[in-house]
């Protein structure tokens, strides 16, 4: 390959990593703008995580994401856990003090949720 086509592809896949980025933080704000709407202790919430990639700059998004919304929430579910992404989960679990109910599918996370 050469450097100049390198190169492209490089600055290509940086541009595409950054407007995920933008995305993340866009998703992020317009869920804690919703559940904030809900009284203390109300809110069920289903985090469907499949296929999706984390690092450590999205990690710390979703922590203070979690935190951020853990007086809402009475119950949390999160479908497509696996990998690293379950060792991520556990420190959003020891910052925030909230438990999740990891579901296969998000079938079993509603039915999971509903009896919450």
């Amino acid at each position: 390959m050469q450097e100049a086509t390198r190169w492209r592809v490089y600055t290509n896949w940086i541009i595409k990593v950054k407007l995920f980025y933008v995305w993340i933080l866009q998703v992020v704000a317009q869920a804690e703008q919703n559940i904030r709407q809900y009284p203390p202790k109300s809110v069920l919430i289903i985090t469907n995580v499949t296929n999706t990639g984390f690092d450590t700059e999205i990690s710390g998004i979703i922590k203070e994401y979690a935190q951020h919304n853990t007086p809402y929430v009475k119950a949390s579910s999160v479908v497509g856990i696996s990998g690293w992404s379950k060792i991520i989960l556990m420190a959003i679990k020891t910052v925030t003090g909230r438990d999740f109910y990891l579901a296969n599918t998000m079938e079993e996370a509603k039915e999971w949720l509903v009896k919450q």
